[in-house]
């Protein structure tokens, strides 16, 4: 009876023993996952600052792009006027024959997005915000870009086929016609230049403006997941 009482008492010993070893393995383990967990969420608070900062040069570049875009399309439609309305030349019209012709570029920083796409899309742990960066770098981006190529081809044809044809070199934001009564008989010039116009309001509209606003959104949107941190 002595030697079966100590049989048990050894058996609960090496259960307790064992329980509390299963138990240590388990904490451990648990904290081994929150440690990675916390890692990972500190790779992905770094890959959103430097997102953020990339798409703040982007919108300061866009919002710069879109304000010549609107100054560009008032100039376009002041000399389309002056060539249907046929009214004498004026020298306030020299800074606007300079600026139906000019464009902009946009290249935007793609290094920061890269390097998420390099980690795994899956570091950024709301499906809303990573769906939208995704959003924003291979598409919005990319047709704001395709479109400006567009602009730049009509653009082109604008400078080189009627630039030299119909005004002296530019000098000072200013462009001075060799010979008003030609320049205001060429209907194909009128043609070019009402297709680049008609052009760089679609540009404007669907392409500028959505793009700017779609960077805005992901800001705010990185704001917020970053509030996260605070």
């Amino acid at each position: 009876m002595l030697e079966r009482n100590k049989l048990s008492g050894y058996l609960v010993y090496a259960v307790g023993e064992i329980v509390l070893v299963v138990i240590g393995i388990l904490i451990a383990l648990q904290i081994n996952n929150w440690n990675v967990r916390k890692q990972e969420r500190q790779v992905e608070f770094e890959m959103l600052r430097e997102l953020k900062s990339g798409l703040e040069g982007d919108l300061s570049d866009i919002t710069y792009n879109l304000k010549a875009h609107q100054q560009y399309l008032y100039s376009q439609g002041i000399v389309l006027e002056w060539l249907e309305s046929q009214t004498p030349m004026q020298d306030s019209l020299y800074k606007h024959f300079s600026y139906v012709t000019k464009g902009t570029t946009f290249l935007f920083n793609e290094g920061p997005y890269e390097t998420i796409k390099q980690k795994g899309m899956r570091i950024i742990t709301d499906n809303n915000l990573r769906l939208r960066i995704q959003r924003l770098y291979d598409m919005v981006l990319h047709d704001y870009i395709d479109a400006g190529r567009i602009y730049y081809d009509i653009q082109s044809t604008l400078i080189f086929t009627y630039g030299p044809r119909h005004f002296y070199g530019e000098t000072f934001n200013a462009m001075v016609p060799r010979d008003v009564k030609k320049l205001l008989e060429d209907e194909e010039y009128a043609y070019m230049l009402r297709t680049l116009k008609d052009y760089n309001n679609f540009y404007l509209d669907q392409k500028i403006i959505p793009a700017k606003n779609e960077i805005e959104n992901v800001i705010e949107l990185i704001d917020r997941e970053l509030d996260k941190w605070d």
